[in-house]
């Protein structure tokens, strides 16, 4: 080799000071934080918010929370529309909010315990009344669409958590009006209005999940079914038990 080629085969490299050739050591890809990717699989788990301004937030702190609650009235009052007459797709390629679920079952704990407390004829409102029916609606509101989750997973990338406990505490709708309406009805005619309010809120369910459980075994859709149904039972004889036993 001469000292020409030598020359031009060096010459793109810089010399430092003390005539050695100065290497840049490789860049790598710098890779997320175990906090990143933690974030990441929660963002995947409740579903990507309405306005998601806030998906850098953390999933601990309220403003990760914020954008749920973002949403127009008029996509509210459209989707408490779908819940009293059921059919079509309920979200239309929206995505869900928190701001209608959390108000209607907020809603039904106020009506539940003040139309009990009215049917008992007792002065005053007891507390406990008030956390056992939140504990129950609550409860109800968040179990069984997180069962659901865990069934729907793996065969539908449609049915996230957020958008079953949107849809599942929207089918409480019903159940408001029926127990304002307790008051003023004798024992029969209550019993007959909460079980028509919860055959119309799981006929909204079967409609809003029929696309869902398509994919599942038998054994699956059977269990499924079985979840729904018995959170909706439940929440039945709770209302019966308290708006309905303590007339007869």
């Amino acid at each position: 080799m001469d000292m020409l080629s030598f020359e031009s085969s060096n010459s793109s490299k810089p010399l430092d000071l003390n005539g050695y050739i100065s290497m840049q050591p490789p860049v790598h890809a710098v890779s997320s934080t175990h906090s990143e990717v933690k974030i990441k699989a929660f963002e995947e788990f409740v579903e990507e918010p309405l306005n998601s301004e806030s998906t850098s937030s953390s999933c601990w702190s309220l403003k990760f929370y914020q954008p749920y609650f973002d949403v127009k009235t008029s996509t509210v009052l459209e989707r408490l529309q779908k819940v009293l007459v059921p059919g079509g797709d309920f979200f239309e390629q929206e995505r869900p909010d928190m701001y209608g679920p959390f108000w209607i079952v907020t809603t039904l704990v106020c009506a539940v315990t003040m139309v009990a407390n009215e049917v008992e004829d007792q002065k005053g409102y007891h507390v406990s009344l008030l956390v056992w029916t939140a504990g129950v609606l609550y409860g109800l509101g968040i179990g069984v669409p997180l069962a659901t989750y865990c069934i729907l997973r793996s065969h539908s990338s449609y049915f996230k958590f957020v958008r079953l406990l949107s849809l599942y505490c929207y089918s409480y709708l019903p159940f408001i009006p029926t127990t304002l309406l307790s008051v003023f009805l004798a024992w029969g005619w209550s019993l007959a209005a909460v079980c028509l309010a919860v055959l119309w809120s799981l006929v909204f369910l079967a409609k809003q999940g029929l696309a869902a459980v398509e994919g599942l075994e038998s054994s699956q859709r059977g269990l499924l079914s079985a979840i729904v149904l018995g959170g909706h039972v439940s929440l039945g004889f709770f209302l019966n038990w308290y708006l309905v036993g303590k007339k007869i």
